[in-house]
């Protein structure tokens, strides 16, 4: 998101769409569908789904240019340390794919 404060433009450093859309189906009473795809301007690609129609769980994939570059510096270990067992095998046609079952997610 970008906004415009005077002269200088400020860049958000989160997707405000990915964002609201997560929270909003994490805190909802009741598991409920998603299917929302949204571009980053650095050209990051995002994909929040539910699992085979399961809406009680959600894929949040992403998808970026430069992942192999980031492979090469650790991102894979990074990526394992901070999202341990919610890191799953990318989907079709991305890079990073994480997965949560509403049910056992902690309050």
């Amino acid at each position: 998101t970008i906004l415009v404060c005077g002269e200088m433009i400020l860049l958000e450093t989160e997707n405000r769409g990915l964002n609201e859309t997560l929270k909003a189906k994490f805190e909802a009473s009741k598991p409920e569908s998603v299917n929302a795809v949204a571009v980053d301007f650095d050209g990051v690609q995002y994909s929040i789904s539910n699992e085979n129609g399961d809406k009680g769980v959600i894929l949040v994939s992403a998808k970026m240019s430069v992942f192999e570059d980031l492979v090469k510096h650790g991102v894979e270990d990074v990526l394992k340390r901070e999202y341990g067992n919610y890191l799953v095998a990318p989907q079709d046609g991305f890079n990073v794919t994480l997965r949560f079952e509403l049910a056992s997610l902690e309050e």
